[in-house]
C-alpha cells in the first residue's frame, strides 16, 4: 500500500495555482489494468513522487490540533 499526503494548499487551486488531477484515461484510452483504474497526478510537483498509480480511494480527513 502506497499513501501521499498532501495539505489542502497544495490541493485547492483558488490558494495557489497547483492542484491534482484524477485520470482515468491516457492518451485517450483507458488506463491499462497494471496502471488504474485512476491514477492521481499533480502536475505543479517538480518531480512525479506524489503520482499515485492504480489508485482506488481517497480520504480526505479534518485534522484537528
Amino acid at each position: 500500500m502506497y499513501s501521499v499526503v498532501s495539505s489542502l494548499a497544495e490541493l485547492d487551486s483558488g490558494i495557489q495555482d497547483s492542484g491534482v488531477l484524477v485520470a482515468d484515461t491516457l492518451n485517450g484510452e483507458q488506463i491499462p489494468d497494471k496502471l488504474g483504474p485512476l491514477r492521481l497526478i499533480a502536475p505543479h510537483d517538480n518531480r512525479p513522487a506524489r503520482w499515485v498509480r492504480m489508485l482506488r480511494s481517497i480520504t480526505v480527513v479534518k485534522h484537528s490540533y
